[in-house]
């Protein structure tokens, strides 16, 4: 009884055959799937670096904007207790320069969250902002002593909230805080 009869005499003539394709074709793939891995390497790398090169300025912004406002609660300092020391304009110029690296900052941020996702940093940007308004709110009504002492506990926390964000920042500055790149959109 013949259930399955094969012939193979045939197989084996065409083994040969594939044999030698398929040595071919593995000849031709390998540095192409070699170049494809290297390249996704790299790709994956020069991605860690552009954040990392974003969370090194966005450092530089937050340092800037943590001199501005330690600096204006010192002029309402003046304000209060060194009537003599006290500049107007100074703190003027100050609240403009202020204005302009708040600006600065919110942008990096805003685009660093565009690129990727990050809760914690989404959370720290929340604090940050609540509590700057705070601080701005309670600059404009500092006329005495006890008022500037509630200044300077929402400057505590606004400070407190921007170390947050460095070490965060540094941490993707030293690579060691996992990427995650927001899904593209259609």
């Amino acid at each position: 009884m013949d259930v399955c009869n094969l012939d193979w005499s045939i197989i084996a003539t065409y083994q040969g055959v594939m044999g030698t394709y398929l040595g071919v074709a593995a000849t031709i793939a390998s540095p192409i799937i070699v170049a494809i891995y290297i390249y996704k390497k790299w790709h994956d790398q020069k991605g860690k670096e552009v954040i990392a090169n974003e969370a090194k300025e966005i450092l530089k912004i937050v340092e800037e904007l943590k001199n501005d406002y330690m600096y204006r609660y010192g002029n309402m300092d003046s304000l209060i207790n060194y009537k003599e020391l006290f500049s107007k304009e100074d703190l003027s110029t100050n609240r403009i320069n202020s204005s302009r690296n708040d600006r600065k900052y919110r942008d990096r941020v805003r685009l660093l969250l565009e690129i990727i996702e990050d809760k914690d940093i989404e959370a720290v940007q929340s604090d940050i902002k609540n509590y700057g308004f705070q601080y701005i709110h309670q600059e404009m009504r500092v006329d005495n002593e006890e008022k500037l002492k509630i200044l300077e506990k929402k400057l505590n926390l606004l400070v407190d909230s921007l170390n947050d964000l460095n070490r965060i920042l540094i941490e993707y500055m030293m690579y060691k805080k996992e990427i995650v790149f927001r899904s593209k959109s259609a």
